[in-house]
């Protein structure tokens, strides 16, 4: 499995299968049986701002890259991010980031492949829920939530959510 990787597209179904697999079978019943050691989380770089900020998508105007404010409570704070400069349009145009960009991502209306992005809000049941959403913020692609084999919309933990940040995929 790719570094970043969360869910990808089966080349026989459009629908999205998660990559998240279930915990391992309990360890044959030996004596000399160690358990393997997890492999460790790898640490994605800094989030970095792409070189070019783009265009808006709605009015054509030179995007500005800011960074959103530092918010414990908020899974996609301190990330760049790609707002309009014209301030009558002031549209958010998408993360400035690789953070949740995989090639195995359906495509948005660009024909790029769409990103993975936490919801800043709970659900009534305390969790957070993913989205699929333009990876250049170059359209108004919201492709729409995360499905997994059962077409039910994923819900994570906030410890869930903070791991994947970690390894890039939200």
């Amino acid at each position: 499995m790719g570094f970043g990787r969360l869910f990808h597209r089966s080349s026989k179904s459009k629908a999205a299968t998660s990559l998240i697999t279930a915990p391992p079978a309990s360890p044959p019943p030996t004596s000399n049986y160690a358990a393997p050691t997890p492999a460790p989380i790898p640490t994605p770089p800094p989030a970095r701002p792409s070189p070019n900020a783009g265009l808006c998508w709605r009015c054509s105007s030179p995007n500005r890259i800011g960074t959103s404010r530092m918010d414990p409570d908020n899974p996609n704070s301190r990330r760049p991010y790609r707002k309009c400069s014209n301030r009558d349009c002031d549209s958010f145009n998408g993360f400035a980031d690789q953070r949740g960009v995989h090639p195995d991502h359906m495509p948005c209306d660009c024909g790029v492949p769409s990103r993975v992005v936490a919801k800043k809000n709970r659900n009534e049941w305390g969790k957070r829920e993913l989205f699929y959403t333009c990876a250049n913020g170059t359209c108004d692609t919201h492709l729409g939530d995360v499905r997994g084999q059962s077409r039910r919309v994923l819900e994570f933990t906030d410890d869930q959510i903070d791991q994947m940040v970690r390894r890039g995929q939200v």
